[in-house]
C-alpha cells in the first residue's frame, strides 16, 4: 500500500509540474512551426497537394528533400531509392539509375502509411522539383513561400551512377535562378561538402547545417570553414545551453522533428527559433492556446 501511495504521490506531482510548466511558458514567441516533407501527417509526404494544403493552412514554409534521377531531373524524394513502404514499386535501383519517366509512373499516395494511419489517400506520384516550385510559383499569392531544401549526400547513392557534389547543387542552382528564388530558399545538409559549395556559387544564398553528430558547435562550424544561417538539431539533442550557443554564433537553431506538443512547448520556451514537424498544424493550434 505504502508503494502504491508513492507512485500515485509521483503521478500527481508529475501531472501537476506538467501543467505549471506548461501555464508559465511565454504564450508570445517568435518561434516558428512548419512541416516536414510537406503535412506529412495528413497527406502523402512530399507530394505536390501536402504542400499546396500546407500553404493554404498558412504556413510559408516548405521543407522537402531532393535527388537526382538517371537522366538529371532533380526530384522531390526523402531517400535515394524508392520508398516501397509508401510508393507501389518493387524497383530498389538507386533514383540515380532510374529515369523520371519510370519514377513518374509509380504512385506514392495510395498505400497505407503505417506510421501516419490518418494520412489521406491520395493518388500521386513523385514530383520534379522544378514542377512544384512552378506550380506554387504561378500563384502570385505564394510570393513569401520560403523554401528549405535539403540537398542529398553522394554518399547514400549507390550503383553505377554516383552524382557529384557540384552537380547536385549546380542544378539546383539553376532552377532557383529560372524561377527567381535565391533569397527565398535555405539549403541544408548533413553534407558539409555540398554546402560548401553552395557557398562557392553565392555567399548569399542562405544555408543550413543539419547536425548527426554531438560534437560542439564550434567544431561542426569550424569543419564547414564559415558560420551558416541555421544550424539544425534532432529535438531531443537541444538544450537551453545549446540554443544560447547557437544563438552566440549569430545562428538561428532548428529542432527536428517535433510531433508531440509537450516536447515542442518545452523548444519554445528555451528559444528554439523553429521547430520543423510532421503535424505543424496540431502543435501551433496547442502552443497558440498557452
Amino acid at each position: 500500500m505504502t508503494i502504491f501511495r508513492l507512485i500515485l504521490a509521483f503521478i500527481i506531482i508529475y501531472l501537476c509540474a506538467s501543467t505549471l510548466f506548461e501555464k508559465s511558458c511565454c504564450k508570445n514567441t517568435n518561434t516558428e512551426i512548419f512541416g516536414h516533407r510537406g503535412l506529412r501527417g495528413s497527406f502523402p509526404e512530399n507530394s505536390l497537394i501536402g504542400f499546396k494544403e500546407s500553404i493554404k493552412s498558412g504556413i510559408n514554409k516548405l521543407e522537402f528533400d531532393v535527388v537526382i534521377t538517371a537522366d538529371s531531373v532533380l526530384i522531390i524524394n526523402h531517400d535515394t531509392k524508392i520508398n516501397s513502404n509508401i510508393c507501389n514499386s518493387n524497383n530498389y535501383n538507386c533514383i540515380s539509375n532510374i529515369t523520371y519517366d519510370a519514377i513518374k509512373a509509380i504512385d506514392c499516395g495510395i498505400k497505407v502509411d503505417k506510421q501516419f494511419p490518418k494520412q489521406k489517400k491520395i493518388k500521386t506520384f513523385i514530383p520534379t522539383l522544378e514542377n512544384t516550385l512552378k506550380s506554387i510559383e504561378s500563384d502570385s499569392e505564394n510570393e513569401n513561400v520560403i523554401y528549405y531544401v535539403e540537398i542529398k549526400s553522394p554518399k547514400l547513392y549507390f550503383g553505377s551512377n554516383i552524382p557529384s557534389c557540384n552537380l547536385l547543387v549546380s542544378k539546383l542552382y539553376e532552377i532557383l535562378v529560372k524561377y527567381n528564388l535565391l533569397n527565398r530558399v535555405v539549403i541544408q545538409s548533413f553534407d558539409i561538402e555540398i554546402l560548401q559549395n553552395v557557398r562557392k556559387i553565392s555567399s548569399d544564398i542562405r544555408t543550413c547545417l543539419l547536425i548527426g553528430n554531438i560534437f560542439p558547435i564550434s567544431w561542426n562550424v569550424n569543419l564547414l570553414g564559415y558560420t551558416p544561417d541555421y544550424y539544425a538539431v534532432y529535438h531531443r539533442f537541444i538544450t537551453k545551453k545549446m540554443v544560447e550557443k547557437v544563438h552566440q554564433h549569430n545562428m538561428k537553431i532548428i529542432a527536428w522533428t517535433v510531433n508531440d506538443s509537450y516536447s515542442a512547448i518545452g523548444l519554445v520556451c528555451i528559444g528554439v527559433d523553429e521547430i520543423m514537424s510532421d503535424y505543424p498544424l496540431k502543435l501551433i493550434s496547442k502552443i497558440q492556446k498557452k
